[in-house]
């Protein structure tokens, strides 16, 4: 229990907390129970430089995945415009994305719409995090 407490909680928080940086690794729902529905929300927030809630930029991958780390690394530029959620498709609660990704990884999602997929596209996630951060004015 206190190993879940800290990976899914503690970790993510103090990341956060420590580091200047917007990207983080939400828990998935199956991982956060009804005690923590605090836990996306918070996570966010502290995320945030302005205390305002940043775009969810999802990324489908799977461990080892050595072209999703690549991924990662290049969007280190623009790790303070997002909260970036990783999501493991070979986990049992993720199986619909496994049918729909498992030969796509990575995949990204922004808010929850399709992005992006097996690479970095610098022009479309710059042109759409413009667009959300000019929505938000």
């Amino acid at each position: 229990m206190a190993t879940s407490f800290r990976s899914t909680i503690l970790q993510p928080l103090m990341s956060c907390l420590t580091n200047s940086s917007a990207i983080s690794i939400r828990p998935q729902p199956a991982q956060v129970s009804s005690s923590t529905p605090w836990l996306t929300h918070c996570t966010r927030s502290l995320c945030s430089q302005d205390k305002t809630l940043l775009p969810v930029l999802t990324l489908y991958t799977k461990d080892p995945c050595p072209l999703c780390d690549d991924a990662v690394e290049e969007l280190q530029p623009y790790k303070h415009r997002f909260v970036l959620e990783k999501v493991d498709i070979t986990l049992e609660e993720n199986k619909s994305w496994y049918k729909k990704y498992r030969y796509d990884i990575p995949v990204f999602h922004l808010n929850s719409s399709f992005l992006m997929k097996h690479r970095v596209d610098h022009d479309k996630l710059q042109k759409q995090l413009s667009s959300l951060e000019t929505s938000k004015r």
